[in-house]
Formats: structure tokens, C-alpha cells, sequence
């Protein structure tokens, strides 16, 4: 049967193209390659009540869209416990790294006529070795890959449609996120087929044959809601490969480790008030306070980029052992106390890619989103790492499953 859409990815950017187009009464199906929805987002719960994000996890009060679906799949918001006295220090000289870190807002700015890799950059700004150490090990963890390998003037735009002042650690749910993509499939159960990975794409005279791996759907429209890393590995009729496929393959995938340790109390907090911890004897590792307010002690490793792919060689048992150690080295054999932890691992995934979102490289096109958020031959992209608003957050992913629908020419 002809649809007038299909949907590839039922991650939150395709749920929430989905959700758009449910609204507006549009045919439409949605085919998901996994046995469940949600992409990167998903949770793990105990009979206790507890429960652990496995994938995205924080927010603040300028994500509007997303506080809007939690508030319909009746998530309530809490503050996670940001002290506003807390540093961020490094792991070397424990000291509060805030000033080096606001160095980078010079080069926010910065206009660049030919492009280089961030950091070389951001060396022309930062010269001293330990604090350049200090920022590679922030980038790795922030970018998911090496800093030298991101493209300066895709990470500045990319910066600059974080459309926020606020902090993006300041909000949590109050439930697990799971409920929210759960909701939201709620919504179109009728349209959605899980377990149908889509292998090729093709255009037959004015419709599109999709193919998965069980069945061949058809539409008029396609919104390909996958990261550009997974999308490049779908086989593309000339002309659509001839167009998208430079964009697509101007993306590189992130790595990224999530470790959460959940403790009795606070002991972090005995002496200087401390939001994080940003290693640079591992670059790429940083720590945070994830506790939310008045609620649990916790605490929450990111493990990015090449340490994230060395790591996820390890054993469970060896990989959890390495990282409590790393906590250790800070915090001494306290972080022993821990009452249970829980990892993801965001690290080469067959349907989500890996880190928290790809990233443009240094050699690639730099008007890569741009191209695969405007649509071709009825064909567009929708992913967190092309939004308009809040790119690699869960906002930019409802926002750019919106843009989607609301950019595709379609006939009710």
C-alpha cells in the first residue's frame, strides 16, 4: 500500500516527526530497526523504584518542546543539585578549571575563511600545556571524538545554535525517559514496525520503494530520521547517493561510556562544594554530580572518544574495576561505598551510532546539516546532529523531527 510518508528511525527525532504528522492526519509509517523505540534513550528500572538513564539524561528550562512531551507523558521535572558555590576541577592540580574553560568563549566568535581542526584553534588561544590538557580532555568528552579531528567551523555553528544561557545539567525527569518514548509510540502503534532494519531506498517514477529486511514499504515521502553515520550505510538510488551521500559521509562517529555510581550520601561534598571532575591523565573522562535535589547520591563518569573504544574492549567486571579506580584516584577508597552502578555503552551501536551524536570532521563539508535538513526530491533528514536549535540535545532532535514535516511539501 502507498503511503503518503515513510519514517526510517524511531528514535526521538522520528517519534516526534511522527507524532507531527499523526496530528495533521498524514498516512504515514514508521520503521524501526531495533525490537524497541527511543534510539538513544533508555532506562533501566528496579523493583525498589530506582532506575538509571542509559542514554541522555539532562535539560534545562530553555528546551521548551522537550518539557512540552514530558509534560503530556506526565514526567515531572526536578532540578538536578547544581550548587551554585560547586566547581569543576581537574583531576592534576584540583583546581577550578571555569577560567580556562570561559577562554573558549573567545573563539566563539572567531570567523574563519578556510577550515582547521578545533584544536588548532583553540591552541592559538590556550597555550599553556596542562590547561591545553585540560581542554582536550574536555572536547573528547563533550565531542565524543579528538578534538583534531572536528571540523572548527562546524563546531562553532554548532555552538551557536545552543539558543541558552542556562546550564544543560540543570533539569532531570522525575521518571525514566523510557515512559516518554514509550508514550509517544503509544501514539501510532497501528503505524509503527519495530524490527525493520531499512537497507536500501529507491525511486520508482514518483514514489520511493523502502526496503527492510522483512518487506518492501512504499511512499511518497521519506523522512530519514537516523544518524548520518547509520544513514550513509543504506543503499541509495544514484541520483539520492549522488546528492546526500558527501553530506553524510562528512560525519564521523562519537564514542561515549556512561558509568553511574549511586551512593548512601554525598561524600564529595565534605569539603569544596564540586559539580565535576575533568581528567587529564585519561583524556576524555570527566565525572559530574548527577544527584538530583533533596533525592539520591550520585555520581556519573562520561569516558569519550578513544579511551570510550579502548574501554569497550574490556569485560564488564574489568570495565567497571577501571573506572571505580579512576574515582578513586580523586576521591580516595570511599567511592568503594557505592550501593549499585550501571553502564551504557554508545560505542560503534548498528542503529545508533556511537556517542552522543556524530560530529562534522575536519575535511568534510561544512554545509552538511544544512544540505540534509532541506528537503530533495521529497526526500530529508531529521536527526539531533542537523537541528536548527539545540543540535546533539534531546531538544534539537524533537526540533528537527518538526522541521522535517513542516519543510516536506505534503498533500493531506
Amino acid at each position: 500500500m502507498l503511503k503518503q510518508v515513510i519514517i526510517i528511525g524511531a528514535g526521538l527525532a522520528g517519534l516526534s516527526a511522527a507524532k507531527k504528522l499523526k496530528e495533521q492526519n498524514i498516512p504515514f509509517v514508521l520503521l524501526e530497526a531495533a525490537e524497541r523505540v527511543g534510539g538513544k534513550i533508555d532506562s533501566i528500572t528496579f523493583d525498589n523504584g530506582i532506575y538509571f538513564e542509559l542514554g541522555p539524561q539532562f535539560f534545562n528550562n530553555d528546551m521548551h518542546a522537550f518539557k512540552q512531551l514530558l509534560s503530556a507523558a506526565n514526567i515531572p521535572v526536578v532540578e538536578t543539585a547544581l550548587d551554585s558555590n560547586s566547581i569543576e576541577v581537574d583531576d592534576y592540580r584540583r583546581l577550578d578549571v571555569t577560567p580556562i574553560i570561559q577562554k573558549l568563549h573567545t573563539i566563539e566568535k572567531t570567523s574563519l575563511s578556510e577550515d582547521i581542526p578545533l584544536q588548532t584553534l583553540y591552541e592559538k588561544v590556550i597555550t599553556n600545556e596542562q590547561d591545553r590538557r585540560i581542554i582536550e580532555s574536555y572536547f573528547c568528552e563533550i565531542l565524543n571524538i579528538h578534538p583534531s579531528q572536528a571540523s572548527a567551523i562546524a563546531s562553532l555553528e554548532s555552538s551557536n545554535r545552543y539558543l541558552s544561557e542556562q546550564n544543560d545539567l540543570l533539569l532531570q525527569g522525575a521518571k525514566p525517559f523510557k515512559e516518554l518514548t514509550q508514550y509517544l509510540a503509544s501514539l501510532f502503534q497501528e503505524e509503527l514496525y519495530t524490527n525493520h532494519p531499512v537497507y536500501a531506498i529507491h525511486k520508482v517514477n514518483d514514489y520511493y520503494e523502502v526496503h527492510t529486511t522483512k518487506q518492501v514499504f512504499y511512499a511518497q515521502t521519506v523522512i530519514i530520521a537516523l544518524p548520518p553515520t547509520i544513514a550513509c550505510k543504506i543503499q541509495f538510488s544514484e541520483k539520492l547517493k549522488t546528492h546526500f551521500m558527501p553530506a553524510l559521509q562528512s560525519y564521523v562517529d562519537g564514542a561515549i561510556i556512561k558509568i553511574t555510581w549511586l551512593y548512601p550520601q554525598k561524600f564529595w561534598q565534605d569539603k569544596q562544594p564540586l559539580n565535576g571532575v575533568i581528567y587529564t591523565s585519561v583524556p576524555g573522562v570527566s565525572v559530574v554530580d548527577s544527584s538530583k535535589k533533596q533525592e539520591d547520591a550520585r555520581l556519573t563518569m562520561f569516558i569519550g572518544a578513544e579511551a570510550a573504544h579502548e574501554f569497550a574492549t574490556l569485560n564488564t567486571p574489568t570495565r567497571l574495576q577501571q573506572a571505580t579506580t579512576l574515582l578513586e584516584q580523586y576521591f580516595g577508597e570511599i567511592v568503594h561505598s557505592y550501593t549499585n552502578v550501571q553502564e551504557s555503552i554508545w560505542v560503534n551501536h548498528p542503529y545508533c551510532g556511537g556517542g552522543y551524536s556524530a560530529k562534522v570532521k575536519f575535511d568534510g563539508l561544512i554545509d552538511a546539516p544544512m544540505i540534509l535538513r532541506t528537503p530533495h526530491e521529497n526526500i530529508v533528514f531529521a536527526s539531533s546532529e542537523i537541528a536548527l536549535k539545540f543540535p546533539n540535545f534531546m531538544e534539537g532532535a524533537i526540533q528537527a523531527g518538526y522541521n522535517a514535516v513542516d519543510k516536506l511539501i505534503l498533500k493531506k
